[in-house]
Parts: C-alpha cells; sequence; structure tokens
C-alpha cells in the first residue's frame, strides 16, 4: 500500500537549530547586520537598556495616571468654587437648585 510517497528522515534535525551555542538571536543579529553593534554583547546591552527604558517610562505613566484626583474630589472643589460666586449669579443658582432638588 506505497503511494510512491518518500520521506528523508536526516532533512530536519531541530537539535541543530536550537542547541547551536553560537547561534545569536534574532534582535542581537538584526544590530549587528544593521552596523549599529560590532559584538553581541553591545547588542544585548542596547536590548537591556531598551528593556529599561521602557519599564520607566511604564512606571512613570502608571504613577501620573493614579495620582490624579478623584473625580469625588474634583466636585467638592468645582462645588467650593461655584459657591464663592456671587448669589446672584446664574451658576451658583442653577447649582442650588440641583443640589437642592436631589
Amino acid at each position: 500500500m506505497s503511494n510512491g510517497i518518500q520521506f528523508e528522515e536526516e532533512s530536519f534535525r531541530p537539535n541543530q537549530v536550537f542547541n547551536d551555542p553560537t547561534a545569536t538571536g534574532g534582535m542581537s543579529a538584526w544590530l549587528q547586520k544593521q552596523g549599529i553593534v560590532k559584538s553581541e554583547k553591545g547588542a544585548n546591552s542596547i536590548l537591556i537598556l531598551i528593556i529599561v527604558v521602557l519599564f520607566g517610562f511604564a512606571g512613570y505613566l502608571y504613577a501620573t495616571e493614579f495620582n490624579k484626583p478623584s473625580n469625588n474630589d474634583r466636585q467638592e472643589a468645582l462645588s467650593e468654587e461655584i459657591l464663592q460666586l456671587p448669589e446672584n449669579d446664574f451658576k451658583r443658582r442653577a447649582y442650588e437648585g440641583r443640589v437642592g432638588n436631589n
């Protein structure tokens, strides 16, 4: 029951690809190919520096996002500002009308 299909057993050996200690990684090889760095050690240093900078930027964004005042704090500040307006001011009268109805 042969269909005439033959397989070569030695065509793909994963150990050659994945266990080669001299093979450089994709980004390291790309940095070397572009001429940005001369060695794999230099490429790894650049990549680690990029990671540190990106983590720092993410930490900065995280810190600034969660240190904002909440909506309740903003509402209290806004209501204090409105109450500082003269009694016959339209904004103050509208605000007192809304607060009085709730």
